[in-house]
């Protein structure tokens, strides 16, 4: 009787364990949300922070923006990148275009060495395929 119920109780963690990681991966998809503006810029600055320019890329619209952000882009001797300060304001917003006021500070460290940028701007982000994707910054 005892290993029965041993047995049943495994089953029923290993169940609660696969059920977890289905629903996790489900509600995370692998992939961030691009639902609102918000999202695009905010995902954008992770992938800065990361330092992941592939990531960066795919949020652009243009394909040669991608291309020009991906040859020109180059992270080598940058320890880190922190993004901190983040404001974003909706200027305008339709059914598949929108104009973001985006201020931030950005503090890069390089070999030690930090410098700190207080960037802002208007960032115009388009609709596509149901994700918002970024079209042009502008300070």
């Amino acid at each position: 009787m005892k290993g029965g119920r041993m047995r049943r109780v495994v089953h029923l963690l290993t169940a609660l364990l696969v059920i977890s990681i289905v629903l996790g991966t489900i509600g995370c998809g692998g992939k961030p949300s691009l639902a609102s503006p918000e999202d695009t810029v905010r995902e954008y600055h992770r992938a800065m922070e990361a330092k992941d320019k592939y990531r960066m890329a795919n949020l652009l619209a243009d394909s040669e923006q991608r291309r020009t952000l991906l040859r020109f882009t180059d992270f080598s001797g940058i320890d880190t990148i922190r993004v901190s300060a983040l404001e974003i304001e909706i200027i305008s917003e339709s059914d598949n275009e929108a104009f973001v006021k985006v201020a931030e500070e950005v503090e890069i460290n390089k070999s030690g060495e930090i410098t700190t940028q207080h960037l802002g701007g208007t960032w115009h982000l388009v609709k596509q395929n149901d994700r918002w994707l970024i079209v042009t910054f502008q300070s």
